[in-house]
């Protein structure tokens, strides 16, 4: 229902009762059953003022608009006593008006524009007062003639009138638009009154190429409201992708259409681009086992294409799946597996992409632990060349850093410090350490020293001979020794091999020279030797093989007419293999002396040749005589 306001002519109130009183005029009245959906609110556009009729000064502007989707198809006015108001109607889905009920054409003092029609606009004339009536026009065109209703003036002894030859004042909306309120201004009474209206919202179909090459297809605008607009195929290419259609976003992920496609009851422009698909595969890259993932389609050239992950599981033995890269070796770009922000170049190829590490282990140095080269990472195999490190800070006590070997005991490939190495996946490198041997003459009188062998605590390189015909006079060349003093280290002897397990000094052991007692019996030369400390003897270079005779010393007798000293033990050897001017070394045992009590024990004596020592036991003490004891 509507609502009027009649003020008694020229009554002098304030204007703020006026706009308390006007307060409830601005509402919507009801209107006839609706037998189909409304439209959509969006459908029309921005509401503006058709040329407002101004009969008087007043200032204080109001405003009484229809809902959204709804149209003007009744008005009530009078100027004094003041009296204004709208019904609205809605449109339907398809933009036409239903018939308005009875009960709304019987509202008191309204006009209504005929059923099926709605207000384009207020005429006003004046006759008993002034009037003001419809333009009406028939939705959704809007394009036929005009039907005016009667003429209102409801403070008026003759309410309506229908125009005939009078002159009117027009407040009309724009050709092809709607009236969706009224405006007007009032101070005592209504000064003004005009017409508020919208047009229609007419929606189009734009397209974007979308980075493809050719000219797309023209937008097009309905040209009536609610017209069905159908989707144009396009033509044109990009190198590597197909055109698979038009898309609502540029990145491929909002709604795809096709050539042919038709859009009904639109309610906002459509923005198509150009869908360029591409497919993007994958290459397992040699590796030893697992699958490919299935190509991927990716919708756009943006980034918004997930790649696959290693759902295949794929691997290579020595190397780790390190996602996919657009080079077989590495070397270009690297994508992580199932990386969301892909954007496809257009259809392309990615491998798997294998990573190592190049690990290095001190193998036993004594410097810190930070000495130690750190992990060398490498992506596929582009990177998998390059310099190994020479540390300098990198030590072991007596040794001497050599280079690197894939195995810690140096059995496998040993590479230099600095040297080019090619990885062929994850290993682990080794330090190699390097020791010297080298040599002293201990204080010869002539000759010269073998050179300094470089070796290392997994080989057993040869012990040389008296290379550099060392002579120290009186003595004897028997080998070389760990101990600058001889006896109490390691003897090797010439040929020998060693282990050592750390930098090493042999030392030149000399040995004082044997001066044997020469006799032949039965045709062979006897060399006898007594002396009673360590004397070492050349063999003559003819000498292939000799019998020896090995006596410890005898033991000391008894005193006091007691029993005397036993014999040395006896060793005896014959033909045994000897090298052509080998040594020996003799070490006579001396025999047992006489003491107060009894006789001692006589000495051990020993034959060495090579490493081969002949031994005999002296022989034991004699008892001494004690009185009275029987023996």
């Amino acid at each position: 229902m509507g609502f009027r306001l009649r003020l008694p002519s020229r009554t002098q109130i304030s204007r703020w009762t006026v706009y308390a009183l006007f307060a409830g005029f601005f509402v919507t009245l009801p209107v006839a059953v609706v037998t189909a959906p409304p439209i959509q609110a969006a459908s029309f556009g921005t509401t503006y003022n058709a040329p407002e009729y101004f009969f008087g000064g007043g200032t204080n502007t109001g405003v009484s608009d229809c809902a959204a989707g709804q149209v003007v198809v009744g008005i009530t006015f009078n100027q004094n006593a003041m009296a204004v108001g709208r019904i609205c109607a809605p449109l339907l889905a398809d933009y036409t008006i239903a018939a308005l009920s009875t009960a709304t054409r019987n509202t008191a003092n309204y006009v209504f524009c005929p059923d099926g029609m709605a207000a384009v606009g207020t005429k006003y004339f004046s006759s008993s007062g002034l009037r003001a009536g419809l333009l009406c026009k028939t939705p959704p065109l809007v394009n036929d003639t005009g039907t005016e209703t009667q003429y209102v003036a409801s403070g008026s002894a003759t309410k309506f009138m229908t125009r005939t030859t009078q002159n009117t004042t027009n407040s009309l909306c724009n050709a092809g638009d709607l009236m969706v309120g009224i405006r007007y201004t009032s101070n005592l009474w209504l000064d003004s009154h005009g017409a508020r209206c919208a047009p229609y919202v007419k929606f189009s179909i734009s397209y974007n190429a979308n980075n493809g090459v050719g000219a797309v297809p023209s937008t097009v605008t309905q040209t009536t409201p609610n017209q069905d607009l159908t989707v144009v195929g396009y033509g044109g290419s990009r190198l590597g992708y197909r055109l698979a259609g038009w898309n609502t976003n540029a990145n491929g992920t909002g709604t795809l259409y096709q050539d042919g496609d038709v859009q009904s009851n639109m309610t906002a422009s459509l923005s198509l681009f150009a869908e360029w698909d591409s497919i993007i595969t994958y290459d397992t890259n040699s590796a030893t086992s697992g699958s490919v993932p299935a190509p991927t389609l990716a919708r756009t050239s943006n980034a918004v294409t997930t790649l696959a992950t290693n759902s295949g599981t794929l691997a290579r033995n020595g190397y780790t799946f390190g996602g996919w890269n657009t080079r077989a070796d590495g070397a270009g770009t690297n994508y992580a597996a199932g990386l969301t922000t892909f954007a496809s170049p257009g259809d392309i190829t990615l491998y798997a992409q294998w990573n190592s590490a190049i690990t290095y282990s001190g193998n036993g140095n004594t410097s810190a632990a930070g000495t130690v080269p750190a992990v060398k990472n490498m992506t596929g195999s582009a990177s998998q060349t390059y310099l190994l490190p020479a540390p300098t800070t990198l030590l072991r006590t007596n040794f001497t850093f050599a280079g690197w070997n894939t195995a810690a005991n140096r059995s496998g490939t040993s590479y230099l410090p600095g040297e080019t190495y090619t990885a062929t996946g994850s290993t682990t490198l080794y330090a190699m350490w390097n020791l010297n041997i080298t040599f002293n003459g201990s204080t010869p009188t002539t000759g010269s020293l073998p050179s300094t062998i470089t070796t290392n605590e997994y080989s057993s390189p040869t012990v040389p001979g008296n290379t550099g015909n060392l002579v120290k006079t009186g003595s004897t060349f028997v080998g070389w020794n760990t101990s600058s003093t001889g006896g109490f280290g390691t003897r090797y002897l010439p040929g020998e091999t060693i282990t050592a397990t750390g930098n090493l000094t042999l030392y030149a052991e000399w040995v004082a020279t044997c001066v044997p007692v020469t006799s032949y019996a039965n045709g062979d030369q006897i060399l006898t030797i007594t002396r009673t400390t360590p004397c070492a003897y050349t063999l003559p270079e003819s000498a292939t093989a000799i019998d020896i005779l090995v006596v410890g010393g005898g033991g000391g007798g008894g005193t006091n007419s007691g029993s005397g000293g036993a014999g040395g033990g006896v060793t005896y050897r014959t033909a045994i293999p000897v090298l052509s001017g080998q040594v020996v070394i003799a070490s006579n045992g001396a025999g047992g002396i006489t003491t107060a009590n009894s006789g001692t024990a006589g000495s051990t004596s020993t034959l060495s040749i090579g490493k081969t020592v002949f031994t005999s036991t002296g022989g034991g003490g004699g008892v001494s005589y004690v009185g009275g004891r029987t023996c």
